[in-house]
């Protein structure tokens, strides 16, 4: 298995992902108003939510097929598909259900008001009937990896990004449908990208559509190795959750609509570190099973250089670009100069986000999930409310000018510290393990 097969399509399908959900903030932006894109950014931790447990399935799946196919198990590793695509549309048709119930609830938690409260529950209204497609397309979309067709995967997010786009013109633009037009234009993405994946599997090559046996036992671990990933991408919806309060109380709505265009940026640089995180992670849990350390530390250490150059890049387009970024968005001068000043510091995020996002798929891939939770734990929870509390407490940052973008690059950067402590001491046991093995 060789490593760029797996993740430049891995990368590309996640800027493809990034490219139309941007394209569908401005189509909201410039089509229905401020207040529109202010409301499918409030309603975006909800899908985050969503689109996390998808994750967790796919990945904790993904992985322990890769185990077993590592070890010559395909029956078993087949098993562990069916199991991965069934409890996929089984949770996802729980959500969609408790999300119809209640739906006021959840629109009143995410700290939506006034006229941006309306629109995000029209918004969240058509959204949750499409969470199926959601979670099984994404759940296919990974496992057409491991079935050893990685460049699929990027050709069914060409698609559901071509259909996105169109749909977006059509129902926002031509038809006039609002925001709910939107909504629509992503479900019926979804449902494409869905059914270019179905397909795949309908034919049967290695991972087929067969009887299989529920195991208890086996979606344990496969949540327990996804979980990682669960709030490695439940952060991002975290992050906007806490931001969005934190940003209401200080700056109001033209910092909430700020928020919203930063939002949609981040999401693109987190997506290329989660794309060579989810592109490393079957060849590493492939190589694992096979009990190959040296070629295990060696993918690693690629996809660890290739994420951080990842960083570095976001960085250099966040903090030089800014002003040109907001602008794509909107037209208000007070808004851009406020998004321009809140996106280089925010830019310093994605120095150390990098490192936390592959360290973390390194960990689950070897079957130490314990290190990967934790270092999405500190990240996503932990650090982030210790840098609120120390950056609202020293007295040299203005929290409303400076203090209130600095929480995340500081939760980040206090993050790195423990995965890089982690990493060292794991590539120095895989060492010890590889001159043990030399020297019998």
């Amino acid at each position: 298995m060789k490593l760029h097969r797996y993740i430049i399509p891995s990368v590309t399908s996640m800027w493809i992902y990034s490219f139309y959900t941007i394209t569908d903030g401005v189509f909201v932006g410039r089509g229905v108003g401020a207040d529109a894109l202010s409301a499918v950014n409030i309603s975006l931790p909800y899908i985050n939510i969503i689109f996390a447990i998808g994750v967790m399935i796919a990945i904790g799946g993904s992985n322990l097929i890769g185990i077993e196919l590592g070890k010559g198990n395909k029956k078993s590793a087949n098993n562990l598909f069916m199991n991965v695509l069934f409890i996929s549309f089984f949770t996802s048709i729980i959500f969609s259900f408790l999300g119809h119930i209640f739906l006021d609830q959840i629109v009143e938690f995410l700290g939506a008001k006034g006229e941006i409260k309306h629109l995000a529950k029209d918004y969240l209204s058509i959204v949750i009937y499409f969470n199926v497609f959601y979670m099984t397309s994404y759940a296919m979309e990974v496992l057409v990896k491991i079935d050893g067709f990685p460049h699929l995967s990027m050709f069914g997010n060409i698609l559901s990004a071509i259909v996105n786009i169109f749909l977006d013109y059509l129902f926002i633009i031509k038809l006039d449908f609002g925001i709910k037009g939107a909504a629509i234009a992503t479900g019926l993405a979804q449902l494409t990208g869905f059914l270019f994946f179905f397909f795949h599997f309908f034919k049967g090559y290695n991972l087929k559509f067969k009887k299989f046996k529920f195991s208890f036992k086996k979606f344990i671990y496969i949540n327990k190795l996804g979980f990682q990933d669960f709030l490695a991408e439940l952060s991002s919806g975290l992050i906007i959750l806490i931001m969005n309060k934190n940003i209401i109380e200080t700056l109001g709505n033209k910092g909430l609509i700020t928020f919203s265009i930063i939002a949609y940026f981040n999401t693109f640089a987190l997506m290329s570190f989660i794309g060579v995180s989810h592109g490393m992670q079957p060849v590493v849990s492939f190589l694992f099973g096979k009990k190959k350390i040296k070629r295990v530390l060696i993918n690693f250490k690629k996809s660890f250089i290739t994420s951080i150059s990842s960083g570095i890049i976001a960085f250099t387009i966040f903090f030089s670009f800014s002003d040109k970024i907001a602008l794509i968005f909107l037209k208000d001068d007070s808004i851009i100069q406020l998004a321009s000043h809140g996106m280089k510091i925010y830019a310093f995020a994605f120095l150390f986000m990098c490192i936390n996002i592959v360290s973390g798929g390194y960990f689950t891939s070897i079957k130490k999930p314990e290190i990967a939770i934790t270092i999405s734990i500190l990240r996503s929870f932990i650090f982030i409310f210790l840098s609120e509390f120390i950056l609202k407490n020293l007295y040299f940052i203005d929290f409303k000018d400076y203090g209130i973008w600095l929480i995340i690059p500081l939760s980040e950067f206090l993050t790195s510290i423990y995965s890089i402590i982690n990493v060292k001491i794991s590539v120095k046991t895989g060492k010890k393990i590889i001159y043990n093995m030399n020297n019998k």
